[in-house]
């Protein structure tokens, strides 16, 4: 394929390297440090921001953007007059494992990587955002699969294209975000715009938004890729398990579980106790997801996670077992999360407890986010059965409550006939009676003993919603057994004419 960059220079594009669902990569012949993106399909949307952000780069040689960034250095044309765009090239990032993956708990197959590298990672990958923001730029979609440790465990930041762009007075907004790590302001604004996040507001995209993000990922780094606002639930005294609330609503309500007691869940068995971290990490900790929570400006920059991550990367010692851990922790914190580890995956884990993937509470494009880790999700992830209510013995007590009306009735009705005492009914609301004190028995149980328990708090939409879940049901039941009743009477009526022909 040949391509012509913004100088009407002819390129030659060589071997597909990869692709997605809005283009694909391609190495370029002579350069083999640098790729191309060619877009597939509405090249034409992403021309104005790709010639903005070649405008800032400056060119393959400038040092204006750090190299760990992939942002585009040339805007590519199907023609030298450049009537029609079709892609850019940027720097090639030969990736090892992408962050997502460093996260996760325990460490996927063939993955040797110590506490000790991914703090060093880490730092680093504050380093270039550090540098991204004193270049006026935020990242936007800063999420775990963006961001990839290449061979030799140095970050690079992928998908640059995406970013939150700004060139002179022109702001190109990030419209997708992942749950992970789209900060509070953002999921607030996204609610109020009604049109999600690509209709939120210029100002809530912020350096403030990045540093939120940053937190996120060392915080799940070091917490073996536990999210600070995604918690256990706490199973009720029937054994129940409370259904699990989003994600976003947790970030938006500001309900970390490290820092707050938050009703109904607790901190996941996998994390590592906070307590032995050091405390200038757990302040840094507290300032990105409390104090930050309603005032952004609060929260640590990345200059301040690097050199927090330098001074804690001085402080690692050896427990034995291969785990890297502060030097003042009164016992390895990893030692000690691998035994819960070891405790919860020893105990069944119910079907349906698959990981738990939240979805934005608004409208607008959003990828849904990965689970913190895979033990976790399994613990959180309540089974169908149970997320609805009560279970099994909720469901047969309604049942049997209304079997006993339908018996009680039965035998009062023609005792009652005998004595000349009026009930006010006849047999054919009989059942209807039984099926309306069993509805009404199931609501009540629901309520007092389910709902209440639940955070949500809006005990009278739950009860509304129950009641008129089981007056359907009542209803469905009616319409049920008068049909089966008119097809009864349609039978015998076909055998008595039968009969009386003979």
């Amino acid at each position: 394929m040949i391509v012509y960059d913004q100088d009407g220079t002819k390129i030659e594009l060589k071997d597909k390297l990869g692709g997605g669902g809005e283009g694909s990569v391609y190495s370029i012949a002579g350069h083999p440090h640098f790729v191309a993106k060619i877009y597939t399909s509405d090249a034409d949307a992403h021309r104005e921001k790709i010639e903005a952000m070649v405008s800032i780069a400056g060119g393959p040689d400038s040092a204006r953007i750090p190299k760990a960034v992939a942002w585009p250095m040339a805007a590519l044309y199907s023609d030298a007059a450049r009537r029609t765009f079709v892609g850019f090239g940027m720097r090639l990032v030969k990736s090892a494992h992408r962050l997502e993956a460093l996260h996760e708990y325990p460490a996927p197959a063939g993955m040797r990587v110590t506490m000790r590298e991914k703090v060093d990672f880490l730092a680093e990958l504050c380093d270039v955002l550090a540098a991204l923001h004193q270049l006026g730029q935020v990242v936007g979609d800063f999420n775990g699969e963006n961001v990839i440790m290449e061979k030799g465990g140095h970050p690079a930041l992928v998908d640059a294209d995406s970013f939150c762009v700004r060139a002179g007075r022109r702001t190109f907004r990030c419209e997708v975000f992942n749950d992970d790590i789209v900060a509070p302001e953002i999921v607030r604004a996204a609610r109020a715009s009604g049109g999600g996040y690509a209709s939120c507001p210029d100002d809530v995209f912020t350096t403030h938004a990045d540093d939120y993000a940053l937190a996120v990922h060392v915080f799940r780094m070091l917490m073996n890729g536990v999210h600070p606002f995604r918690c256990t639930p706490v199973p009720l005294s029937n054994g129940s398990v409370p259904a699990p609330v989003k994600t976003l609503v947790r970030v938006e309500r500001g309900e970390t579980p490290f820092f707050r007691k938050v009703r109904g869940v607790k901190v996941s068995p996998v994390a590592p106790e906070l307590k032995e971290f050091p405390p200038y990490l757990v302040e840094l900790f507290r300032r990105a997801f409390v104090d930050g929570h309603a005032k952004p400006a609060s929260r640590p920059t990345a200059q301040e996670w690097g050199a927090a991550l330098r001074r804690y990367r001085g402080e690692l010692v050896s427990c034995g077992h291969g785990h890297w851990h502060w030097k003042g922790a009164s016992a390895c914190p990893y030692c000690a999360a691998d035994a819960r580890y070891a405790g919860v995956a020893s105990k069944p884990v119910r079907a349906g407890g698959a990981p738990h993937v939240t979805t934005p509470p608004f409208g607008g494009a959003n990828p849904a986010s990965r689970a913190a880790n895979g033990v976790a999700a399994a613990v959180q992830a309540p089974s169908p059965a149970r997320a609805a209510g009560l279970g099994v013995p909720y469901w047969v007590a309604s049942l049997l409550i209304g079997l006993a009306v339908f018996a009680l009735l039965g035998a009062a009705l023609p005792v009652c006939e005998l004595a000349g005492i009026s009930l006010g009914i006849g047999y054919p609301d009989w059942l209807q009676v039984a099926f309306l004190v069993s509805a009404l028995a199931g609501v009540v149980a629901y309520n007092l003993l389910f709902v209440t328990r639940v955070e949500g708090k809006s005990y009278l939409f739950a009860g509304a919603s129950a009641v008129g879940g089981m007056a359907a049901l009542v209803l469905l039941c009616f319409v049920v057994a008068i049909v089966l009743g008119i097809l009864l009477v349609i039978f015998l009526f076909g055998i008595a004419v039968a009969i009386f022909s003979d």
